[in-house]
């Protein structure tokens, strides 16, 4: 579960990072 926490920080910090983790 803190990993979705770390997730989110990553979404918000850098976006683009969401398609890499996707």
């Amino acid at each position: 579960q803190q990993n979705e926490t770390v997730l989110q920080s990553y979404d918000q910090n850098a976006p683009k990072n969401n398609e890499k983790r996707v």
